[in-house]
């Protein structure tokens, strides 16, 4: 599954997963902040928070989120060229049964915040 959901009018995010996994399988999930626009874009590493994950149902406690090592400290723009993007990749199992909330965001100001979100489904086994 991928979504993409409305976002600046630069960059958006893309979430990139599978729908549905068995509870003792690993399995990868992708954040990205693509930019889509002709002109190059300032992206703050810092910024940009994810994949992250929450149980909904059950509800539970998220699982920590994913942040550059440097998160908290200062940071240096990196320049996102036209049609590129920046990534993160994590792996995760052993996931109880349930749906989990799959989120990124990206925030630079307060101002200009975007976020993308889905759920994904853990099977017994």
């Amino acid at each position: 599954m991928t979504t993409t959901p409305e976002g600046g009018d630069r960059v958006r995010i893309e979430l990139t997963g599978p729908e549905r996994v068995r509870s003792s399988e690993e399995w990868r999930f992708r954040a990205t902040v693509v930019n889509d626009s002709f002109e190059p874009v300032s992206l703050y590493r810092n910024a940009f928070v994810g994949p992250n994950l929450r149980p909904v149902d059950p509800p539970g406690m998220p699982l920590p989120a994913s942040v550059e090592p440097t998160y908290g400290d200062e940071d240096e723009p990196l320049t996102l060229h036209p049609f590129t993007y920046f990534g993160r990749e994590r792996f995760f199992s052993g996931l109880p049964p349930g749906r989990m909330e799959m989120s990124a965001r990206y925030a630079a100001t307060d101002d200009d915040e975007i976020t993308a979100f889905t759920t994904v489904t853990i099977e017994e086994g």
